[in-house]
């Protein structure tokens, strides 16, 4: 009898002692979820507040889960992403491009090795933007080529519009997808507005002005790893990738991808290991300083929907 009471008072004890290291986990958890709401400047009511800290567990078990892993080539972090599932992310940042955007992706030569530099890099001479709950990553990687080319060969220092070719790219569709094609083909016949002239909203407006001061001559395809190497030695490419599981990128080299082609951003030179070095429009405060890093060859798709404005 004293046995059975000695067992029954260790397992009570034990019990007791689990619940309560739960209750400690949950309220650390809680205070993580109210730290980065904070940081972010986020907040929700009370039903959806409960809805949002799931999800923020979740997520945080598969940052840690990942971050484990001794084989991965790149580090997860908390963003300002944590409140959303990969659909809802996907859904307000991605885009579902539709083929008649899709230009021809036939590499037209590829180019001798020994003709290219051994690596280049653009990402002091550009600025990160944040395209916010707007799928207008094209836009964004349209205006980040126009801008360095200004800022290396003209010597001018200018932000260029998105906010233009959303509202008044007519071959595009603003907020729910278009393309670098066709946002060059709007540079070249109308030129693009300044951000002061046409101010940043994140959504689709009425067009307010057709024409803007920038234009460029002309656009060429950069299909295929060398000629994406040769493109960069003048100025930073715009490119398609499948961005589906960028959303806790932090650091590294990513991979994790197929090509798929669901946003765009600016290729802005590659690393001597031939690693793409890309700037995306989410921020300074995702990935490297709103860059990332992505393994070379034709990894998320970077080489297939790659174009470069021309002036020439």
């Amino acid at each position: 009898m004293l046995k059975y009471l000695s067992i029954l008072l260790i397992s009570s004890v034990l019990l007791i002692s689990i619940n309560q290291k739960n209750e400690e986990n949950i309220t650390n958890l809680q205070l993580k979820f109210e730290d980065w709401k904070l940081k972010h400047g986020i907040q929700f009511l009370d039903e959806e507040n409960q809805y949002r800290f799931q999800i923020f567990q979740t997520n945080l078990q598969k940052i840690e889960q990942h971050n484990s892993d001794q084989s991965q080539t790149y580090i997860m972090g908390m963003n300002k992403f944590m409140h959303l599932t990969q659909e809802q992310f996907q859904s307000l940042y991605l885009m579902n491009i539709q083929e008649i955007y899709v230009g021809n992706q036939t590499e037209i030569s590829q180019l001798d090795s020994t003709q290219l530099n051994a690596s280049i890099d653009y990402r002091n001479q550009t600025i990160v933007k944040d395209q916010g709950q707007c799928g207008s990553g094209w836009a964004f990687s349209v205006t980040g080529t126009m801008e360095v080319y200004q800022k290396i060969y003209q010597k001018k220092n200018v932000s260029l519009s998105e906010q233009h070719l959303i509202d008044c790219d007519q071959l595009s569709r603003g907020c729910i997808d278009g393309s670098n094609i066709n946002g060059y083909k709007f540079a070249i016949s109308n030129g693009v507005a300044t951000n002061i002239e046409y101010p940043y909203v994140g959504y689709n407006q009425t067009c307010k002005r057709l024409n803007g001061t920038y234009h460029a001559k002309g656009y060429s395809s950069a299909v295929g790893e060398y000629n994406m190497k040769q493109a960069l030695i003048s100025h930073p490419v715009s490119a398609g990738l499948d961005a589906q599981n960028w959303q806790f990128y932090s650091s590294g080299i990513f991979s994790n991808c197929g090509i798929t082609l669901n946003h765009y951003a600016v290729v802005v030179g590659y690393e001597e290991s031939g690693n793409w070095i890309v700037k995306n429009s989410w921020g300074i405060n995702w990935g490297e300083n709103g860059f990332i890093r992505i393994k070379s060859g034709n990894t998320c798709g970077i080489v297939t929907y790659s174009y470069q404005d021309k002036y020439q």
